[in-house]
């Protein structure tokens, strides 16, 4: 019986433990959400479902959009570049096509994107 339990124990050996813990998925907030819809209605051409600067019309785009994952975290700084739009970039000031709470719901998901695990 010893013998055969060895040669389990070799053939199926236990696996190494993962190098890092996966990421706890975000859960998102309401606000949070529906600026992801709202992203993904009026941003999307741009920067891509995900927000990576990858949009159907970024190649026409010169330089193209940024890649938004992670890269801003503070809302207020989010907010005030969809208002006013980005000097040096094809970012054009939104503040007349959206709402305020539009560009705040959009912002509060963009910084959401910084957590680990973020959508």
């Amino acid at each position: 019986m010893l013998p055969l339990l060895l040669l389990a124990c070799a053939l199926f050996p236990e696996p190494p433990p993962p190098s890092e813990p996966p990421p706890v998925p975000v859960v998102l907030s309401p606000e949070a959400r529906t600026g992801r819809i709202t992203f993904r209605a009026e941003c999307q051409a741009c920067h891509g479902l995900h927000a990576a600067g990858d949009g159907p019309a970024a190649a026409a785009l010169d330089p193209a959009p940024a890649d938004l994952r992670g890269r801003l975290q503070d809302p207020a700084e989010i907010i005030r570049r969809v208002r006013q739009g980005s000097d040096g970039s094809a970012m054009q000031p939104w503040r007349d096509r959206l709402e305020g709470e539009e560009i705040e719901q959009i912002a509060a998901w963009l910084a959401g994107l910084a957590a680990p695990g973020g959508d």
